[in-house]
Protein backbone atom coordinates (compact mmCIF):
# COMPACT_ATOMS: atom_id res chain seq x y z
CA UNK A 1 0.00 0.00 0.00
CA UNK A 2 2.69 2.47 1.02
CA UNK A 3 4.80 1.37 -1.93
CA UNK A 4 1.98 2.13 -4.36
CA UNK A 5 1.47 5.52 -2.75
CA UNK A 6 5.18 6.32 -2.92
CA UNK A 7 5.19 5.42 -6.60
CA UNK A 8 2.33 7.83 -7.18
CA UNK A 9 -0.19 5.12 -8.01
CA UNK A 10 -2.92 6.38 -5.73
CA UNK A 11 -5.76 4.43 -7.34
CA UNK A 12 -3.93 1.16 -6.65
CA UNK A 13 -3.11 2.27 -3.09
CA UNK A 14 -6.78 3.12 -2.48
CA UNK A 15 -7.90 -0.25 -3.84
CA UNK A 16 -5.40 -2.13 -1.67
CA UNK A 17 -6.31 -0.16 1.44
CA UNK A 18 -10.03 -0.71 0.87
CA UNK A 19 -9.49 -4.43 0.40
CA UNK A 20 -7.34 -4.57 3.54
CA UNK A 21 -9.87 -2.58 5.57
CA UNK A 22 -12.68 -4.97 4.61
CA UNK A 23 -10.93 -7.58 6.76
CA UNK A 24 -9.28 -5.26 9.31
CA UNK A 25 -11.78 -2.54 10.10
CA UNK A 26 -10.15 -1.66 13.44
CA UNK A 27 -6.78 -0.71 11.91
CA UNK A 28 -6.56 2.99 12.69
CA UNK A 29 -3.29 3.46 10.82
CA UNK A 30 -4.82 2.13 7.60
CA UNK A 31 -7.80 4.47 7.99
CA UNK A 32 -5.40 7.38 8.57
CA UNK A 33 -3.45 6.44 5.45
CA UNK A 34 -6.62 6.28 3.39
CA UNK A 35 -7.78 9.61 4.84
CA UNK A 36 -4.50 11.25 3.82
CA UNK A 37 -4.80 9.92 0.28
CA UNK A 38 -8.36 11.18 -0.06
CA UNK A 39 -7.39 14.57 1.36
CA UNK A 40 -4.52 14.82 -1.12
CA UNK A 41 -7.03 14.20 -3.90
CA UNK A 42 -9.48 16.69 -2.36
CA UNK A 43 -12.10 13.99 -1.96
CA UNK A 44 -13.43 15.37 1.31
CA UNK A 45 -16.54 13.22 1.58
CA UNK A 46 -14.52 10.01 1.55
CA UNK A 47 -11.89 11.50 3.88
CA UNK A 48 -14.64 12.42 6.35
CA UNK A 49 -16.04 8.87 6.13
CA UNK A 50 -12.60 7.42 6.91
CA UNK A 51 -12.19 9.73 9.86
CA UNK A 52 -15.63 8.77 11.14
CA UNK A 53 -14.37 5.20 11.26
CA UNK A 54 -11.39 6.33 13.33
CA UNK A 55 -13.69 8.34 15.55
CA UNK A 56 -15.88 5.29 16.16
CA UNK A 57 -12.89 3.40 17.59
CA UNK A 58 -11.45 6.37 19.53
CA UNK A 59 -14.36 8.62 20.58
CA UNK A 60 -12.53 9.89 23.67
CA UNK A 61 -9.37 10.93 21.87
CA UNK A 62 -9.44 14.72 21.81
CA UNK A 63 -6.97 14.93 18.91
CA UNK A 64 -9.20 12.75 16.72
CA UNK A 65 -12.19 14.95 17.59
CA UNK A 66 -10.20 18.11 16.77
CA UNK A 67 -8.99 16.80 13.42
CA UNK A 68 -12.48 15.65 12.44
CA UNK A 69 -13.87 19.06 13.41
CA UNK A 70 -11.15 20.76 11.34
CA UNK A 71 -12.10 18.72 8.28
CA UNK A 72 -15.78 19.56 8.79
CA UNK A 73 -14.90 23.25 9.15
CA UNK A 74 -12.79 23.18 5.99
CA UNK A 75 -15.45 21.48 3.91
CA UNK A 76 -18.15 23.77 5.26
CA UNK A 77 -16.24 26.93 4.41
CA UNK A 78 -15.46 25.66 0.93
CA UNK A 79 -19.14 25.14 0.18
CA UNK A 80 -20.98 27.43 2.60
CA UNK A 81 -22.46 24.43 4.40
CA UNK A 82 -23.97 25.61 7.68
CA UNK A 83 -24.78 22.06 8.82
CA UNK A 84 -21.10 21.08 8.71
CA UNK A 85 -20.22 24.21 10.67
CA UNK A 86 -22.67 23.26 13.42
CA UNK A 87 -21.25 19.75 13.41
CA UNK A 88 -17.69 21.12 13.58
CA UNK A 89 -18.72 23.30 16.51
CA UNK A 90 -20.08 20.22 18.27
CA UNK A 91 -16.84 18.25 17.79
CA UNK A 92 -14.58 21.15 18.81
CA UNK A 93 -16.73 21.53 21.95
CA UNK A 94 -16.51 17.81 22.64
CA UNK A 95 -12.74 17.91 22.25
CA UNK A 96 -12.57 20.76 24.76
CA UNK A 97 -14.66 18.74 27.20
CA UNK A 98 -12.29 15.79 26.79
CA UNK A 99 -9.25 18.02 27.29
CA UNK A 100 -10.63 19.53 30.49
CA UNK A 101 -11.79 16.20 31.94
CA UNK A 102 -8.19 15.08 32.44
CA UNK A 103 -7.54 17.83 34.99
CA UNK A 104 -4.32 18.94 33.31
CA UNK A 105 -4.18 21.30 30.38
CA UNK A 106 -3.54 19.26 27.24
CA UNK A 107 -1.41 20.63 24.40
CA UNK A 108 -4.46 20.64 22.11
CA UNK A 109 -6.32 23.26 24.14
CA UNK A 110 -5.31 26.34 22.10
CA UNK A 111 -5.91 24.46 18.84
CA UNK A 112 -9.40 23.40 19.91
CA UNK A 113 -10.25 26.87 21.24
CA UNK A 114 -9.07 28.59 18.08
CA UNK A 115 -10.94 26.07 15.92
CA UNK A 116 -14.11 26.61 17.89
CA UNK A 117 -13.70 30.39 17.70
CA UNK A 118 -13.23 30.35 13.92
CA UNK A 119 -16.15 27.96 13.48
CA UNK A 120 -18.47 30.17 15.56
CA UNK A 121 -17.37 33.22 13.59
CA UNK A 122 -18.16 31.43 10.34
CA UNK A 123 -21.57 30.46 11.68
CA UNK A 124 -22.20 34.11 12.57
CA UNK A 125 -21.15 35.21 9.10
CA UNK A 126 -23.51 32.76 7.37
CA UNK A 127 -26.42 32.93 9.80
CA UNK A 128 -29.08 35.53 9.15
CA UNK A 129 -30.31 35.76 12.75
CA UNK A 130 -28.52 36.43 16.02
CA UNK A 131 -27.52 33.22 17.80
CA UNK A 132 -27.01 33.85 21.53
CA UNK A 133 -25.33 30.50 22.10
CA UNK A 134 -22.85 31.22 19.34
CA UNK A 135 -22.13 34.73 20.63
CA UNK A 136 -21.49 33.34 24.12
CA UNK A 137 -19.16 30.68 22.70
CA UNK A 138 -17.16 33.33 20.81
CA UNK A 139 -16.76 35.43 23.95
CA UNK A 140 -15.78 32.38 26.04
CA UNK A 141 -13.23 31.20 23.47
CA UNK A 142 -11.61 34.63 23.32
CA UNK A 143 -11.40 34.83 27.11
CA UNK A 144 -9.97 31.31 27.42
CA UNK A 145 -7.41 31.95 24.65
CA UNK A 146 -6.27 35.15 26.37
CA UNK A 147 -5.98 33.22 29.62
CA UNK A 148 -4.01 30.36 28.04
CA UNK A 149 -1.59 32.63 26.23
CA UNK A 150 -1.11 35.00 29.17
CA UNK A 151 -0.08 32.01 31.33
CA UNK A 152 2.23 30.72 28.59
CA UNK A 153 3.98 34.10 28.32
CA UNK A 154 4.47 34.26 32.10
CA UNK A 155 5.93 30.78 32.22
CA UNK A 156 8.39 31.51 29.42
CA UNK A 157 9.54 34.75 31.02
CA UNK A 158 10.05 33.03 34.36
CA UNK A 159 11.92 30.16 32.68
CA UNK A 160 14.24 32.64 30.93
CA UNK A 161 14.99 34.40 34.23
CA UNK A 162 16.05 31.07 35.72
CA UNK A 163 18.44 30.48 32.80
CA UNK A 164 20.43 33.68 33.51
Amino acid sequence: MALERDRGRLNEAIALLNKYLEANQQDTDAWLELTDIYLSRQNYEKALFCYEEILSTQPNNYLVNIRYAEMLYSTANAGDNLDNLYLARKYFSHALTLIQCGGKTAPGLPRALLGLLQTCRSIDAQNKKEDEKNTLMIRTCKDRLREVYSKAATIKVEAMKIMN
